[in-house]
């Protein structure tokens, strides 16, 4: 309204207030000369127009000037300043009728101000909490405010549409359930909350959910609240999907467990052995696990995977690690992450990192084999500067890992060389393991250890 963006400013620019105070007196005083009043309210309603309009300073400028205008035109006699018994009677009581307007006018002024604050409050968390108010006044009249009409895509200049409209905008699965809640409404039961969803003019599907309070229901009009819980709903949808992907996870982790202490049960002669062992892999799985965690199970950095399991290991000295950036898979993580472990506890015991001068090189690029479209990884495990490796005549569980189990889950293929210079482990694995494939082929260095 006009009168909300008229008063800030009157009560911003205090000398504004005083020139309307001065010609609104000056317009009063000429009134009760020159026109049939007997009376002073023209002057009385100069202070009272100030007052309101521009604050208490102002209405008490007015009624200075007026009380000096009084006691000179008005009161006995005119036109002199002398101060009779009638006079003073008179300017008293002008005093008093003044005094009365601009406390009572200050008053009402604080409390609107207040209203206003609070209002402004209450507009501000509606629209953080994604609130707005409705009115349905049966049969059809529905009415929204400001904040709903943005929660259903409308400007507030839009026509509003009736309830018959609004029923059709009703998310088809959720009609029959919004049916029965407006039956029940004009049957004078009302139903406290419900969530349903609408289909707006432009095409988005909106999660609402209403709270209609019996306390405030007024003859026939039913008024309530509409939050737009559209955000929430999506994130319990992804909760939900979240917590089915962790179940499914956690079933695989513990068949891949399973399989570790089967298989290295059938491979270890002595109780200690098989304990060392077990626990051993075990940290190696919760290492990849950690790193599936810090990525939100989406993938991780085959060279953050490749730091991560050489590190109880390696040196920073003695491990190489390059490569082009290539993200894995959560199941390619925690495969490739036990052939790491692997081939690392082999070469501790066995090859290159049992002596003080071997080195580990860990590198890979992508290329193209003959006939593929698609992108190939190509990664090697070369040690070098240890003992000669020895063929063991019988295959352990760490060859069964580099051999079938992490290439079969990687879609790829392992091989084993013993070269003289050291182990050699090499393993193609095709895009299908990885989020993310760069397009170039150039190498980089990865980060060390």
């Amino acid at each position: 309204m006009w009168i909300e963006r008229a008063l800030p400013t009157l009560q911003r620019h205090q000398s504004i207030g005083f020139l309307v105070a001065a010609i609104l007196v000056v317009g009063g005083v000429a009134a009760r000369l020159y026109l049939p009043i007997t009376t002073l309210t023209p002057i009385y309603a100069a202070v009272l127009i100030v007052t309101f309009f521009s604050g208490w300073r102002t209405g008490v400028f007015a009624a200075t000037l007026g009380f000096l205008a009084t006691w000179y035109f008005f009161a006995a006699p005119a036109r002199s300043w002398e101060l009779t018994p009638w006079a003073i009677a008179n300017l008293t009581i002008y005093a008093s009728f003044c005094a009365l307007l601009v406390i009572s006018l200050s008053a009402l002024n604080e409390a609107l101000a207040r209203l206003d604050r609070q209002r402004r409050r209450l507009r501000l968390a509606m629209e953080v909490a994604k609130l707005g108010a409705w009115r349905w006044s049966p049969p059809d009249k529905l009415e929204w405010d400001n904040s709903a009409r943005a929660m259903l895509g409308l400007r507030p200049e839009d026509e509003f549409p009736t309830m018959e409209e609004f029923l059709s905008w009703v998310h088809p699965s959720d009609r029959a359930y919004f049916d029965e809640a407006v039956a029940r409404t004009r049957e004078d039961n009302l139903v406290p909350e419900q969530e349903y969803r609408v289909i707006t003019p432009d095409g988005q599907t909106r999660w609402l959910h209403v709270f209609t309070p019996r306390s405030i229901r007024e003859g026939q009009a039913t008024f309530g609240i509409g939050q737009d819980v559209t955000d929430r709903k999506e994130k319990e949808e992804r909760i939900r999907a979240l917590m089915a992907e962790v179940a499914h996870r956690v079933k695989n982790q513990y068949a891949v467990i399973l399989a570790l202490v089967r298989e290295t049960a059938k491979r270890t002669r002595t109780t200690k052995g098989f304990q060392e062992q077990v626990q051993s892999r075990i940290v190696a799985l919760s290492r990849s696990h950690d790193l599936l965690v810090n990525g939100e199970w989406i993938g991780v950095e085959l060279a953050e995977l490749v730091r991560t399991q050489l590190e109880p290991f390696c040196s920073v000295d003695r491990c190489e690690i390059a490569g082009p950036k290539a993200v894995l898979k959560p199941t390619a993580v925690q495969y490739l992450g036990m052939a790491i472990h692997e081939l690392a506890t082999n070469s501790a015991k066995y090859g290159a990192l049992s002596v003080a001068e071997g080195r580990i090189d860990v590198k890979w690029s992508f290329g193209r084999r003959n006939g593929d479209s698609e992108p190939t990884l190509t990664l090697s495990w070369a040690e070098s500067g240890g003992p000669p490796p020895r063929r063991s005549t019988r295959a352990g569980f760490g060859r069964q890992v580099l051999e079938k189990l992490a290439p079969a889950a990687l879609e790829g293929t392992g091989k084993l060389a013993f070269a003289r210079t050291g182990l050699v482990w090499t393993l193609e694995v095709s895009r299908g393991v990885f989020v993310e494939v760069p397009n170039g082929r150039k190498d980089r260095t990865a980060e060390p250890m």
